[in-house]
């Protein structure tokens, strides 16, 4: 698709919010933690500095992407790196293992 076809959404501001991840509810009833655009770049910033991670890294995704460190360790810190993510398949049969 060409960039002109792709609708003006506005500017994204840093106080938006991004994403919405629930959380397990293992202290009482699941609830949806709201994180902005200022929260998602800060926490990959902190990952990427911590971890030391640079567009040569690949990064093999274990953990599921629904969760909070799955999403910004590997796909918003890879993503805002540049990193290669690896999301490995599901073996056919336990033989496989």
């Amino acid at each position: 698709m060409e960039a002109e076809n792709f609708p003006d959404i506005g500017q994204v501001m840093t106080d938006d919010v991004s994403v919405m991840i629930f959380t397990s509810g293992s202290t009482g009833s699941p609830k949806g933690a709201l994180h902005s655009t200022f929260s998602l770049l800060k926490i990959a910033s902190i990952c990427i500095k911590t971890i030391g991670l640079t567009d040569e890294d690949r990064i093999c995704v274990i953990l599921p992407l629904y969760h909070i460190l799955g999403f910004m360790l590997s796909l918003i810190a890879g993503t805002v790196k540049d990193a290669i993510l690896v999301l490995p398949g599901i073996p056919k049969s336990a033989n496989s293992l």
